[in-house]
């Protein structure tokens, strides 16, 4: 162990100048001092220049996103109110109307409206909750349920991340007409900085899956940090409309 710690020491310098190699300052260096030079010399090797960016709670603004040619639309207010704006599952766009807030990282959406089955009008509401959504640095585009990782985990930016949302359709008067659509989004970096997104959508039984693919740069990997949590970038790729665009 020790001609180890001194074949460290000869062989990087620089490492050895900015390092107190007597940890415990007894004026020896034995097994312990050998060990934690072992271990900072692996740290420095391990270390990651990640590029951070803070993303931001939504203020205010309307946002937008088309999937399966429908589009889906949302207004949030300064003072806590919201129009929703989507297809209804008959053809038509439903619209309502209710309150958005946020606890913690995570945002809570409650719209109600009128839908038009046939030719009778029935209340609906609209519960939706995402366990976390933020926006990029000058507010332009919204993510809902991203895939995280804890920052526990920083700066390990290989492995999974995962994030999640679920939307509640309820009919008061008509109640086998209810909707449940749970969203899984889980994303993997492999250690050549490859990685692949999963989204899950399970609307009442029926499951949906899409995928995208991509390549970090390992070098400066560029994440977002939101909450107690690190997401890769979701909005540097154009081609992936998995966010809402403000309008």
């Amino acid at each position: 162990m020790m001609i180890i710690c001194f074949i460290i020491i000869s062989t990087h310098p620089v490492l050895f100048a900015m390092m107190s190699v007597d940890i415990d300052e007894n004026g020896r260096i034995n097994l312990k001092d050998c060990l934690q030079i072992l271990r900072e010399v692996a740290n420095s090797y391990n270390e990651i220049s990640v590029k951070k960016i803070q993303g931001l709670p939504l203020i205010k603004g309307t946002y937008s996103q088309v999937r399966n040619s429908e589009k889906t639309t949302f207004t949030f207010n300064e003072n806590g109110t919201c129009v929703r704006v989507g297809p209804d599952g008959f053809g038509k766009y439903l619209t309502t109307e209710g309150t958005w807030h946020y606890e913690n990282d995570s945002l809570h959406i409650n719209t109600s409206g009128e839908i038009m089955i046939y030719v009778a009008v029935y209340k609906v509401n609209i519960d939706e909750y995402y366990k976390a959504a933020f926006t990029n640095e000058d507010g332009s585009k919204l993510i809902m349920s991203p895939p995280a990782k804890n920052l526990d985990q920083m700066p390990d930016v290989l492995g999974r991340y995962s994030g999640e949302g679920e939307v509640l359709v309820t009919l008061p008067e008509f109640s086998f007409g209810n909707r449940t659509i749970i969203f899984e989004s889980i994303t993997d970096v492999k250690p050549e900085g490859s990685w692949e997104t999963t989204i899950t959508l399970n609307d009442t039984g029926k499951i949906e899956i899409e995928k995208y693919q991509g390549v970090f740069d390992l070098s400066m990997p560029i994440i977002y940090v939101f909450g107690n949590s690190f997401y890769p970038d979701p909005f540097s790729d154009d081609t992936q409309s998995v966010y809402f665009e403000r309008e």
